[in-house]
């Protein structure tokens, strides 16, 4: 090589170094240069230099080399770059995009970014490619696809792949595939846009156009997209491949999600019927049926499972008088099969104003034949869905009958929830007699008026009434249909009663402008001692001062004065009272309480422990006799349960060994009184006067065998021998005390008569003495055995003349006591007979 030529190749590469060296400069230097070769590695190599240089300097070379691929290539690299940074490049497909709007080119715009010379020259094709998919650079993105077609043709996927998924498909429509094997791509494209920023209009418009194009397989999953995207609207928590996975169940609670009662009824009508649609367009795909009430079943279930008062936002969504595109729920049958399923069916008692809005939505219907929701279904045990087509399945006039029964038994809820009974209304449709019944009975004695206190005025007790008897006496299902007007007036009258109004029931009763002026007097008697044992039962002790007892008795001044059994009620209060105020103590060793007195088969008991465990209690039989007949009434018109309330008395007296008050009990008239017994009875009169006459710490010997003489009369056969042995020995003890008198022309008493019965004679003598003259005169014993009146007889042993007894009031025992005496005796001298 020549100096010239080192000469020239010199300077050109102390212009290209100098700052201030322009390409004319450049490319005279670079036509100076014979060496073409040295010329073309320069021209491949100068790429940190401007891109003026660099065209100088490569046109120079290609016009020295012809046809050098190389360079030819380097300049087409060159011409690319131009295209690529002109500010006015438009991609050409961008025109005719018909789904290409402004947005989208301000966009693009918005993307480019300076593109670097060097690395743009250096980068293989692919690379460069991708680097601008993946900056998102779409416009420069095609211009090189277009400039490349024949290298990047194998690299499409791997472009679209690179592209973010936030780049809207119409920028780069010209290189999406079309052949109807790419529908895989477009989908696993649409999931990369859903998963990565939940870039759902973008994958949407992905699949829209891949189907434009031609592409098959795209259908479901577009509709996905569709279906997520009005999910997205109130729920961003799922995604394409959860939402894809989901059951219809999960999909359902994806779609309600956060929904409140007010945008319940935009979620139905704008997202879920769209996918029950779907879902219904799918089924018939799969199977080949067309089924077109499926999305109906379907939306049943979703509205059955919600609360309430979502529904009630749909059923007002979707009232009559709305117009057909505004509705929700189109169909005015299937609204009411709805309404009163759901009405009839919930368990909530607080939701009296959601059934009345419900109710206001229904179609104005004219009922034809009477038709209860009983009579249509068993909903107590069918399935909500199969209640609302049953009701579906009627005809107008019919849901009409049962929107006109729904209107009564609301306003049967309404009344009673006014005083405090919150029923469904379920119950109030399949209520009987006896529930019926118990309502009435609630509203008398669980009302409350409208501030939340116990109704006082009696103006609240006739409004009460009146709601009472409005609820009765009609067959038309009304809560107290069941009921006759005078039962309804009579429970009233006694929760009034239950109310302590007693006042107010008076003033009613003797009103003529009062229902309760109809009730029998009878009855009303009835009705106050019912209200009296019911305070009496619930009073927790005896103080009639007080609390129940109070009442109880208070209560009795309603009914009838004179009415024994008012009277009786009251005694039998006041004499409740009375045991109460002594606090015996029941078997737990709890004071005893009113309803456990009631509640006592045999009132004796009480008096027992009274007098167990009072020891001055025996010294009152008066006051005793008055409190066991208080507390059983029937004492007064039975003697014989008199007689044995005196010997419990005499039992006590004995026990505290006050022998002389026992003794005084047992003469008095009450407990001498003839009595009457039946073949298998006996009189217990005997063990007291036995009990008395045995008690060897009472010194009264004559008034011990005069108790002994009464136990003989009374007591039975078989006890005979007991008492006359006792009886004998006091009397053998007495007469070696004192000396027996024997006076001619006296009378003889009792003890006198039967000691020489007994004389120790022969065993023959006695018999004979006792069977002739010995008892016979016992007919006439004398006055000295109490319970017995008789006149004297005479003295003489050969008398035969025998004095007629007296007129008394007590049943004499002479005779009674000749036959006991023939067997007693029979066995003290060892008879056979």
């Amino acid at each position: 090589m020549d100096a010239e030529a080192i000469h020239s190749q010199k300077k050109l590469i102390e212009a290209l170094n100098g700052d201030g060296s322009e390409a004319g400069q450049i490319l005279h230097l670079a036509s100076s240069i014979g060496d073409v070769a040295w010329l073309k590695s320069l021209a491949l190599s100068v790429v940190c230099f401007s891109f003026e240089v660099q065209t100088a300097i490569v046109d120079e070379a290609i016009a020295k080399i012809d046809g050098d691929h190389e360079l030819q290539e380097r300049r087409y690299r060159l011409d690319t770059y131009t295209l690529l940074t002109s500010s006015s490049q438009i991609d050409e497909d961008e025109d005719d995009d018909p789904w290409k709007d402004d947005e989208d080119v301000e966009t693009a715009e918005e993307q480019r970014q300076p593109l670097d010379l060097s690395r743009f020259l250096l980068s293989p094709v692919q690379h460069t490619s991708l680097e601008l998919a993946a900056r998102g650079e779409i416009a420069r993105l095609n211009t090189f696809i277009d400039r490349y077609p024949s290298i990047l043709s194998d690299s499409r996927y791997a472009i679209l792949e690179a592209i973010p998924v936030s780049i809207p498909p119409t920028g780069y429509l010209n290189i999406l595939p079309s052949d109807e094997s790419t529908s895989n791509w477009y989908i696993s494209r649409a999931i990369k846009m859903d998963a990565v920023g939940r870039q759902l209009d973008n994958a949407l418009s992905l699949i829209q156009h891949g189907a434009a194009r031609g592409v098959l397989g795209l259908d479901r999953i577009g509709e996905d997209l569709v279906l997520l995207l009005k999910m997205a609207e109130c729920n961003h928590n799922v995604g394409l491949l959860e939402f894809q996975e989901m059951s219809y169940e999960d999909s359902v609670k994806a779609y309600l999600a956060g929904s409140s009662p007010q945008d319940f009824p935009t979620r139905i009508k704008n997202a879920l019927l769209p996918y029950l649609y779907v879902l219904e367009s799918r089924n018939e795909r799969q199977t080949g049926v067309t089924d077109t009430e499926l999305h109906e079943r379907l939306l049943i279930n979703i509205i059955l499972a919600v609360e309430m008062d979502s529904v009630l936002s749909l059923i007002e969504a979707s009232r009559p008088d709305l117009s057909i595109s505004e509705r929700v729920i189109k169909d005015d049958k299937l609204l009411v099969a709805i309404s009163l399923t759901l009405l009839y069916t919930t368990t909530r008692t607080d939701i009296i104003d959601t059934i009345q809005r419900v109710f206001e939505c229904m179609p104005a219907w004219e009922g034809g034949l009477s038709c209860r929701v009983r009579d249509v279904t068993d909903f107590t045990n069918e399935g909500r869905a199969e209640v609302v087509q049953r009701f579906k399945a009627l005809d107008v006039s019919q849901l009409g009958s049962l929107l006109d029964h729904l209107d009564i038994h609301i306003e049967s809820m309404e009344i009673l929830a006014r005083w405090s009974i919150n029923v469904t209304l379920s119950r109030i449709e399949l209520c009987d007699y006896e529930q019926q019944l118990t309502w009435a009975r609630m509203l008398t004695r669980r009302s409350v008026g409208t501030l939340g206190e116990n109704i006082e005025s009696g103006s609240e007790w006739e409004a009460l009434l009146d709601d009472m008897v409005k609820l009765s006496n009609s067959d038309d299902g009304r809560a107290l249909g069941l009921l006759e007007r005078d039962i309804v007036v009579r429970i009233f009258f006694s929760g009034l009663l239950n109310s302590a109004k007693f006042e107010l029931a008076r003033e009613l009763l003797s009103s003529p402008d009062s229902l309760l002026s109809s009730l029998d007097r009878n009855l009303v008697n009835e009705i106050v001692l019912e209200t009296s044992q019911e305070f009496f039962d619930n009073a927790t002790d005896g103080n009639i001062n007080y609390g129940y007892m109070r009442l109880s008795k208070e209560v009795l001044e309603v009914g009838a004065q004179n009415a024994r059994d008012v009277n009786s009620r009251k005694e039998f209060i006041l004499a409740t009272s009375r045991l109460c105020s002594f606090n015996l103590v029941n078997v737990q060793g709890v004071y005893i309480t009113p309803l456990e007195v009631r509640l006592e088969g045999d009132k004796l008991v009480f008096i027992d422990q009274l007098l167990s465990t009072h020891r001055d209690a025996y010294q009152h039989p008066a006051r005793i006799m008055a409190l066991a007949e208080g507390l059983d009434s029937s004492l007064k018109d039975n003697t014989k349960r008199q007689v044995e309330v005196l010997g419990r008395v005499i039992d006590a007296a004995i026990r505290y060994e006050d022998y002389e008050q026992a003794f005084s009990v047992t003469q008095t008239d009450d407990y001498q009184q003839k009595l009457t017994f039946g073949e298998d009875e006996e009189d217990r009169r005997w063990v007291s006067f036995y009990k008395l006459g045995v008690e060897i710490r009472w010194s009264s010997v004559s008034n011990r065998l005069d108790c002994l003489a009464q136990a003989m009369r009374l007591c039975p056969h078989r006890r005979l021998h007991d008492v006359l042995s006792k009886w004998k020995e006091l009397e053998e003890s007495k007469d070696r005390i004192v000396p027996m008198e024997k006076k001619e022309g006296t009378v003889k008493d009792a003890s006198g008569v039967l000691a020489s019965i007994v004389r120790p004679t022969t065993i023959e003598t006695q018999t004979r003495h006792l069977l002739s003259g010995g008892l016979r005169r016992l007919k006439s014993v004398s006055a000295g055995s109490p319970g017995v009146s008789s006149q004297g007889m005479s003295s003489s042993s050969n008398s035969q003349s025998h004095s007629q007894p007296q007129a008394h009031p007590h049943q004499t025992f002479g005779l009674g006591l000749e036959e006991k005496l023939t067997r007693g005796v029979g066995w003290l001298i060892g008879a056979e007979e």
